[in-house]
């Protein structure tokens, strides 16, 4: 499921029956400090690309994403305990989605067997036009800070501007990316976030911190061959935490803390006359405590929890009676109440349900004599519903989580 339910980009590249994929993933950045008197600058580049394709059932799209990004800011002194930052980030992202099959020439009307197997499961719901497909995203993000040092506090305070423009063609083979009429449909989403960050020292070995953050994030669909608006979404989110920090030697420290979180999303699909609205209260809570096994290896292992309460819950489905009542070669219809019923309603019913989370782990940093660092971490979790569901295959879906990560530094 998405994050927090919201399925904010309805630009989807998927496929309506499950199968095998091949990923790969590549990431590249690098940047610089210049410190100049009272301002130093900073420059950052960062390049993000991954391909996708499936190896099995048609179709079989492929795709490939392409994300370029741009920092550019400086930090000024104003005295030993005032800093002021401005940054600038532009983003640029390049999506295509080319789309084969293993017998093209037989999706068709007179191939009638091979046709509606493909409508009706194993075609996919992005390209109902059997045509490959490209996107084009332009990101733009301002940010502001200013922080505040003296012998015992710190305070950061940051506020952030960011607004895309994303643009998805009808096929891949356009030349003039500005014509509209090659537009299939464009995304704009806007975000604001303010965020204040306070670190308190008590002496020498404890710390208190507390963070408060807060954003509203809005965008709008518009599917050009319909002429209007047909997808909207909002998220609003404030969280409050509060953390305790106690050293006791370089690899030796007590790490605990406590965040309550509330956030409320809201959906609404114009065409299908659809509406969903929830607001939910997270309290979470951490305890990790780390020490040193020699003067090389550290470990630090973890306890999360998380209790979700639902506030108040909206589901709206408008277009409920036409897919209950679909016309026997309607597939286009029976791919769309399949998408509601296995993907939208069991969306809805989890996000608006009371939950547990909890996930343990350990990290572990290995320090080496030969100019290089290895740091290790390992986690899993589980994920419920406190109350019974009825969209899933079992009454109360548990959902399991693991994580392994290594990074080497040298």
């Amino acid at each position: 499921m998405p994050e927090k339910g919201l399925m904010e980009n309805p630009h989807y590249f998927g496929v309506s029956k499950g199968g095998d994929w091949n990923n790969q993933q590549y990431q590249l950045n690098g940047g610089v400090l210049i410190p100049l008197g009272n301002f130093t600058f900073l420059s950052k580049v960062e390049y993000q690309l991954f391909n996708k394709y499936r190896v099995d059932l048609d179709p079989r799209p492929e795709i490939v994403y392409n994300e370029l990004n741009f920092n550019f800011g400086f930090s000024y002194n104003f005295s030993k305990k005032h800093h002021f930052k401005v940054s600038y980030l532009y983003g640029y992202t390049h999506v295509d989605n080319d789309i084969n099959f293993s017998n093209k020439d037989q999706n068709n009307p007179s191939n009638y067997d091979i046709y509606v197997k493909w409508l009706s499961g194993y075609g996919s719901l992005s390209s109902p036009f059997k045509n490959s497909t490209q996107r084009r995203m332009s990101q733009h993000q301002t940010t502001l800070g200013y922080s505040f040092t003296s012998d015992k506090l710190t305070l950061m305070a940051d506020f952030e501007y960011s607004k895309s423009d994303q643009v998805t063609y009808r096929n891949n083979g356009v030349i003039d990316l500005k014509d509209r009429s090659n537009y299939f449909a464009t995304y704009e989403p806007v975000k604001i976030e303010g965020n204040i960050l306070g670190l308190y020292q008590i002496d020498s070995f404890k710390t208190i911190k507390l963070n408060i953050n807060g954003y509203s994030k809005k965008g709008d669909n518009f599917w050009e061959a319909k002429g209007g608006k047909s997808y909207s979404s909002s998220e609003e989110n404030i969280a409050i935490s509060i953390a305790y920090l106690k050293l006791y030697d370089k690899h030796k420290y007590l790490d605990l803390g406590v965040t309550t979180e509330l956030w409320n999303i809201k959906q609404e699909d114009a065409l299908a006359a659809t509406i969903l609205n929830y607001n939910n209260l997270d309290v979470e809570s951490y305890v990790l405590r780390s020490f040193s096994l020699s003067n090389s290896l550290a470990l630090s292992p973890f306890f999360k929890s998380m209790i979700r309460f639902n506030l108040n819950h909206l589901y709206s489905q408008g277009n409920k009676y036409d897919l209950e009542n679909l016309e026997e070669n309607d597939f286009a219809g029976y791919a769309q109440r399949d998408f509601y019923n296995e993907v939208v309603i069991p969306n809805s019913e989890l996000y608006s349900s009371d939950q547990i989370k909890l996930s343990l782990g350990t990290l572990m940093q290995i320090n080496s004599n030969k100019r290089f660092d290895l740091s290790l971490k390992i986690q899993a979790g589980t994920n419920f519903s406190l109350q019974k569901t009825k969209k899933f295959t079992v009454s109360n879906p548990c959902r399991f989580d693991g994580l392994f990560s290594l990074t080497i530094s040298y």
